[in-house]
């Protein structure tokens, strides 16, 4: 990173070298998870656990030793979409983001399955999408784990109902 941008974010370097670590990447979708089925079972204190570790978990780990080429472009690229001024779009996509995660908790608490896993497609699929125009040449690798994760929930609303009970 440039002297300017040491500057200007002087605690960001090290914050941005945990983040290539991929453990940290794998982790996002597991709290993902891990908060809707906290949602699903009503457990405030799981949710709470699952939204901090999900704020968190790309920087718990130490920066690898060799960096794969395709984390550093895809952070290389966040990075640089993160430098930009906020402007229209990137608030809109922000907000929404915000919007439809709250939506698929509010439809896991109520129990309804097979709306709460449509939000997390719309997200997912909206990830993936951004993943291919925003980091082309890392796309592929993000573009497995999101499709991996569609399937699966496509799967998981096609197989489910809503569960007896309160």
């Amino acid at each position: 990173m440039s002297e300017e941008k040491s500057k200007k974010h002087p605690w960001s370097d090290k914050i941005w070298e945990r983040q290539k670590n991929p453990w940290g990447w794998v982790l996002r979708l597991f709290f993902l998870i891990t908060m809707c089925f906290a949602a699903w079972t009503h457990n405030w204190l799981s949710l709470i656990f699952s939204a901090l570790g999900l704020a968190t978990c790309p920087f718990w780990f130490d920066p690898p030793r060799r960096i794969p080429r395709w984390a550093e472009q895809a952070i290389a690229k966040e990075l640089q979409r993160l430098e930009q001024p906020p402007g229209g779009m990137r608030v809109i996509e922000n907000f929404a983001g915000v919007i439809l995660l709250a939506f698929a908790l509010v439809s896991f608490w109520r129990r309804e399955l097979g709306t709460g896993v449509f939000v997390l497609e719309i997200i997912l699929f909206y990830k993936l999408i951004w993943s291919v125009i925003i980091m082309r040449e890392t796309s592929w690798l993000v573009g497995f784990f999101l499709l991996i994760a569609i399937i699966a929930l496509f799967a998981l609303a096609l197989a489910g109902g809503t569960p007896a009970g309160p």
